[in-house]
């Protein structure tokens, strides 16, 4: 599905093909570090560190939240919008300018098994919001509403755009869990199944 959708959205066979790739490629960090765990799943830090290496954001990026494990399908999903987020970065945001910066973090509430995530640019260019949503932004939606049942919202300020994610995780995780573990000791994943109300 993320080669129909590059193709259907990039008209320069060249251009979709090195898009693909670049995806392909953020996809592939998320899958080393599954198969190390035996595909039971990964650690949300891990995911989103592995995604921005390839953009030699390390420097220039915070990362800050609890430990918190996700099912191999959330891992992936999570890859995939760190570096779609990345990419946009670097073409036309924060990381695209020498002194930009980018704030990555994220809570978990127990009592309501929700995720939430911000990704927070500034010191780029300023931003003017784009006429139509573009791809990524669709992808990332996508992504988060098929696999964990989440939702996405995309603020284009001018000093940086702020990217608010939401997710539901299956199992409870305390926030002070030891990583990839509930209080009972068994694997917190996040599913794409949402608790019943």
């Amino acid at each position: 599905s993320i080669a129909a959708q590059t193709l259907r959205n990039e008209h320069d066979p060249l251009a979709a093909f090195q898009k693909f790739e670049s995806r392909l490629l953020g996809l592939s960090q998320a899958h080393d570090v599954l198969t190390r765990e035996s595909w039971n799943g990964a650690d949300l830090r891990e995911v989103a560190t592995r995604a921005l290496a390839p953009f030699e954001a390390a420097a220039w990026t915070t990362i800050e939240g609890p430990s918190v494990w996700l099912a191999p399908g959330g891992a992936l999903t999570m890859a995939l919008i760190f570096h779609e987020l990345a990419t946009n970065a670097t073409k036309y945001g924060a990381l695209s300018t020498p002194g930009g910066r980018v704030a990555l973090a994220w809570t978990y509430d127990a009592e309501t098994r929700t995720l939430s995530l911000s990704w927070t640019e500034s010191g780029g260019p300023p931003v003017t919001p784009p006429t139509r949503r573009g791809f990524g932004s669709r992808l990332i939606e996508r992504s988060l509403r098929g696999e964990l049942k989440g939702e996405a919202t995309m603020d284009f300020r001018p000093s940086g755009l702020v990217c608010v994610m939401k997710a539901r995780l299956s199992e409870p995780v305390r926030a002070d869990a030891a990583l990839g573990t509930t209080a009972a000791g068994s694997p917190a994943l996040a599913s794409r199944r949402s608790d019943p109300s």
